[in-house]
């Protein structure tokens, strides 16, 4: 109503009229003409979030994306200790953890595209309920026309446009993609900060870049902040998920969703935050990260779960005592093959980690 009003006004001032009247240009019957918000605003709900995706988010999940696959090739070669469950399992090379952060953000990508092509079926037209009520019956056809032209993306009209005024499930499908994107990304910067935990104390196989003092009162620490700040960054916007799906469940009422302004001021906060989070964390730590070679090849070496690559030789309980009795002992799985005077053909190659 206020932009009716702003425009009419200036082409009343323009064509030699006085501001405030309502002649010769009327805000609702000439500028308006036929239009309501429930449509227009849907649209403009579709077309900023295509903007921002297309210029923000996209752009830093690629630039992540390209450095993983360098950091991919740079640690091909580094076979290190794997876990699960916090505890030490089977060697594991330290490229295939990072491929699976690659594998997971470009399924992430993949379904930001999906939902870009969903989001460019928008319900203008459709006036207040759907219906196209007071408006051309060319309209919605004309005006997406010249709206794809000047924003160069190949809109289109949704064949049920009261969908679209009605409910914004599109949006709460948007939401759940940005959620789980940040899931990876939590997976990602967590693993990194278990990894470069220490230096003496804790894993200690990744080396972060030093971007600020770490601490206030401890000299020389070094911390993960730009871990700490993506995973807030991505709790943010899980938690903004769960204001998106109520946004759709309470204000999807009969024949319109009332909250509008709070879901897409609520989606474009999670893409601005990830967009920047993202770039944040691949400049200021992702690209200089590197891999304490040294401090992996040791606590390879002292590896007790390669007594794995025994069992189909001498059985399960018998490679379980050799692995408690190398813990007990603090000896290596070797040498306490060697001690129990055990014969197996070609144990270098069978506890060889990069065998």
């Amino acid at each position: 109503m206020n932009m009716n009003e702003v425009l009419a006004n200036r082409a009343n001032e323009i064509l030699g009229s006085e501001l405030g009247k309502k002649h010769p240009v009327h805000p609702n019957d000439h500028v308006n003409k036929g239009q309501s918000s429930n449509d227009i605003i849907p649209t403009t709900m579709h077309l900023v979030s295509i903007e921002e995706i297309h210029k923000q988010l996209l752009p830093a999940i690629r630039d992540i994306l390209s450095v993983l696959k360098q950091k991919i090739d740079e640690f091909k070669d580094i076979i290190k200790v794997g876990r699960t469950h916090l505890q030490d399992a089977v060697p594991i090379p330290l490229s295939l953890e990072f491929l699976v952060y690659l594998k997971q953000l470009t399924s992430e990508e993949q379904n930001l595209m999906e939902i870009v092509e969903e989001l460019a079926s928008i319900p203008l037209g459709g006036t207040a309920l759907g219906t196209g009520i007071n408006t051309h019956e060319e309209f919605g056809e004309i005006a997406i026309q010249k709206l794809s032209e000047i924003t160069k993306v190949d809109f289109r009209l949704n064949p049920i446009k009261a969908e679209g005024i009605a409910s914004h499930k599109v949006f709460v499908k948007l939401s759940g993609i940005l959620k789980s994107l940040s899931l990876a990304l939590i997976k990602l910067a967590n693993d990194i900060r278990w990894m470069s935990s220490g230096p003496r104390a804790g894993l200690g196989e990744l080396l972060i870049p030093k971007k600020e003092p770490g601490s206030s009162i401890m000299p020389g620490k070094i911390n993960p902040t730009q871990s700490e700040m993506l995973i807030q960054v991505c709790l943010k916007v899980i938690g903004n998920d769960t204001t998106v799906t109520f946004a759709e469940g309470f204000g999807s009422t009969l024949d319109l969703n009332v909250t509008k302004p709070l879901i897409i001021s609520t989606i474009l906060e999670s893409i601005l935050l990830l967009s920047n989070g993202i770039k944040s964390f691949t400049e200021n730590c992702l690209k200089e990260l590197r891999a304490d070679q040294k401090q992996i090849e040791k606590q390879l070496k002292d590896n007790l779960m390669i007594v794995t690559n025994l069992v189909p030789i001498i059985g399960y309980d018998k490679a379980a005592e050799i692995a408690k009795k190398a813990y007990e002992t603090g000896k290596t799985i070797k040498e306490v093959i060697e001690e129990m005077g055990l014969e197996i053909k070609d144990l270098e190659k069978v506890l060889d980690p990069k065998g």
